[in-house]
């Protein structure tokens, strides 16, 4: 992208290399937080055009985009590579079974672990704090385990104890459509056909739908690339460290070019103009 004459910032996850913050307790609303500080960073640089700033993320990343756009109307432009369209809890279901399901586990037992989730994702959206929210996860699991004939006294496994996280509770119940649907700069949101980490089909909808007050929105599907957008045989996340391609070329040059359109000139919003016509979706 810098050779395309678009300066990005790059910072480390929080306790990563320099980086500090709290991890345990942080949500995806801390990580907004986050992006907040570099923006307010980049608004401090001489370098910097303050009224070409824009926000590109990928899959988490594409969500906290428009949370941070919909708060700060000096936003330019967001980019979204593999945001989702539709409830946390309803991308975390549909994920797994699709995941199962390339996977070659029989429909059945895909079904059975999909319910359990949904069992689990249920009775946590009671609990008030973390000391409750870890009981009703023992609770709740020892009564599934009691269901199916096992010992009432089985402790969840550690890939299980983790949806009683305050991360994994907020994402949960978290709606990203909500924060799309206030967004009105430049949008352009991508999808791979073969992500099976977040369905393209559902989400791009949704993505499509939240944004059709926005004047300026661009979906797009690209073909055969997966979560990673990476050129991908099954999409699956096994397949992931097997790909000697970073990001297909289709997508980079995808978001180059429409960033380099959008950022050719100040956005009018940012720069006090009037009204433009408005675009729709699409």
């Amino acid at each position: 992208m810098t050779r395309r004459g678009i300066a990005v910032l790059r910072v480390d996850d929080r306790q990563i290399g320099g980086s500090t913050g709290e991890v345990v307790t942080a949500t995806t609303a801390d990580f907004a937080g986050d992006t907040a500080a570099g923006i307010a960073f980049l608004r401090s640089r001489k370098d910097i055009d303050p009224h070409r700033i824009g926000l590109m993320g990928h899959s988490e990343g594409a969500i906290i985009a428009p949370m941070v756009a919909a708060r700060d109307p000096g936003i330019a432009f967001i980019v979204l590579l593999a945001g989702s369209g539709e409830p946390g809890e309803q991308l975390l279901l549909q994920q797994k079974r699709l995941i199962e399901h390339a996977a070659g586990i029989p429909d059945a037992l895909v079904d059975r672990s999909v319910a359990t989730m949904r069992t689990l994702y249920d009775a946590l959206k009671t609990a008030q704090d973390q000391k409750q929210a870890d009981a009703i996860l023992q609770n709740t699991w020892q009564a599934l385990a009691s269901a199916d004939g096992h010992r009432v006294d089985i402790v969840p496994p550690d890939a299980i104890k983790v949806v009683a996280s305050p991360w994994f509770r907020w994402f949960v119940a978290h709606d990203p459509r909500m924060d799309l649907g206030k967004v009105r700069c430049p949008v352009l949101a991508l999808g791979g056909s073969k992500d099976l980490q977040v369905e393209p089909e559902t989400n791009l909808a949704g993505i499509r739908n939240a944004l059709r007050d926005d004047r300026d929105a661009t979906v797009l599907e690209l073909p055969d690339l997966n979560h990673l957008f990476q050129t991908a045989d099954t999409g699956r996340p096994i397949e992931y460290g097997t790909i000697g391609e970073t990001i297909a070329p289709i997508a980079l040059r995808t978001v180059e070019d429409w960033i380099v359109a959008h950022a050719a000139t100040p956005a009018r919003a940012a720069a006090g103009a009037g009204p433009v016509a408005p675009m729709p979706a699409r």
